[in-house]
């Protein structure tokens, strides 16, 4: 009887020790390995989070909408979602061309509240001067940009 009891001690220690150094709790399934499990870390990290968008100014979000769709039209993007708005700020424009004339007409001066909206779009920045009602114009080097930019 005394043999049959240290072989059972045996295998309960051999068992307890089989199961305490694989983490499996004693299954067999294969277990990845650690370059893999790093790469798999690395994968997701490689990809952050877009920053959050700035809080809009009263009275910005329609034009914010409108200065998106204008972008998404131009430069032919399926989802608006790419578009990311950087900043978004309340001014005060010098004149009735919003501070980006046209060339061919001849805006009086007349100071003119509306907002400078920056949209990005894989690391490219366009900037919308704004009235505060409804009139939108994508400005570059103090010109407006017809067609695509």
């Amino acid at each position: 009887m005394r043999g049959g009891m240290r072989v059972t001690v045996a295998a309960w220690s051999l068992l307890a020790a089989c199961s305490a150094s694989n983490p499996n709790g004693g299954t067999t399934e294969p277990q990845p390995a650690a370059a893999d499990a790093e790469a798999a870390n690395d994968a997701v990290e490689a990809l952050p989070a877009p920053p959050p968008e700035p809080p809009l100014p009263p009275g910005a979000a329609a034009l914010v909408d409108r200065t998106r769709t204008n972008l998404q039209g131009r430069m032919s993007l399926g989802d608006p979602g790419e578009i990311r708005v950087v900043s978004v700020e309340a001014v005060d424009w010098p004149d009735a061309g919003l501070d980006c004339p046209d060339p061919e007409l001849r805006p009086g001066p007349a100071v003119t509240p509306g907002f400078l909206i920056v949209l990005e779009v894989d690391g490219r920045t366009f900037e919308y001067h704004t009235d505060n009602r409804y009139s939108i114009v994508l400005c570059s080097e103090g010109r407006p940009v017809r067609g695509r930019p």
